[in-house]
């Protein structure tokens, strides 16, 4: 009698079974990692956004002569500069929509932040001290 090599059904199945379970798993895993590194970009892309803002408004105080808008001990939505510059006469700080922009004299509002950020509130509060610009 002769014996014939080759795989049953249920070695077959079970390899079938076993190797999908890999290939499940793994693929499992990258998805995952790939879900984790989109979060990690998004979260990157929103600090830089943010540290970008907060420097163009704290160089545009520094440049100001004084803070017109908010009042002293005040807050407000849009922030305005006074400054002896002609051009950049008042320099106006607010959100324009989903974007915060920033609007130097008569010169065309320049966004601050880009279309990937939403900005959904803004807030400005002066506290500044009685008797300094």
């Amino acid at each position: 009698m002769k014996q014939t090599s080759g795989y049953t059904l249920i070695e077959l199945l079970l390899y079938i079974t076993v190797v999908g379970l890999l290939l499940g798993g793994l693929v499992t895993f990258f998805v995952f990692t790939s879900s984790v590194r989109i979060k990690n970009q998004s979260i990157m892309e929103v600090d830089q956004q943010g540290l970008f803002i907060v420097d163009a408004i704290t160089q545009a105080i520094r440049n100001a002569d004084s803070v017109t808008s908010p009042t002293l001990a005040g807050s407000g939505t849009s922030l305005t500069l006074a400054s002896t510059t002609a051009a950049l006469n008042p320099t106006i700080i607010n959100l324009s929509g989903t974007a915060i922009q920033i609007k130097e004299g008569s010169a065309a509002a320049l966004p601050l932040s880009n279309s990937r950020v939403s900005i959904s509130n803004f807030s400005v509060k002066n506290l500044g001290r009685s008797g300094t610009p």
